[in-house]
């Protein structure tokens, strides 16, 4: 008896290992480089609510300028761009975006950790 086409159909997309790996491997770029971007933005919040000189110094320009939010959608555009960009090149926005917030982090550390 031959399979039912439900069947064929499973077995076909269901396949091990995947037809298109490098579906897979963007999937995962994209996902975490939007968990690196939450991260991002949890240590660009904590940035702008401390009352660090030093930060409030570089913000405020720009804040008065065009608005005291404009740094959150700088950030947001850069998550974007890199998701956008991980889905035609995974491994370059995964690693660019990745090498972004380990800078970012680094800053986030020397900034918070500093003496007065």
């Amino acid at each position: 008896m031959p399979p039912s086409r439900a069947a064929t159909i499973a077995q076909k997309t269901l396949a091990f290992p995947p037809r298109r790996p490098h579906l897979v491997a963007m999937w995962i770029a994209l996902i975490a480089i939007f968990c690196a971007g939450v991260g991002n933005f949890a240590m660009h919040r904590a940035f702008m609510e401390s009352d660090d000189p030093l930060i409030r110094q570089m913000v405020k320009p720009l804040a008065d300028k065009v608005g005291p939010n404009i740094t959150y959608v700088f950030e947001f555009l850069l998550l974007v761009g890199a998701m956008a960009i991980a889905t035609r090149n995974w491994f370059t926005a995964l690693l660019l975006y990745g090498l972004y917030t380990i800078f970012n982090a680094m800053a986030f550390s020397w900034v918070m950790h500093r003496g007065e």
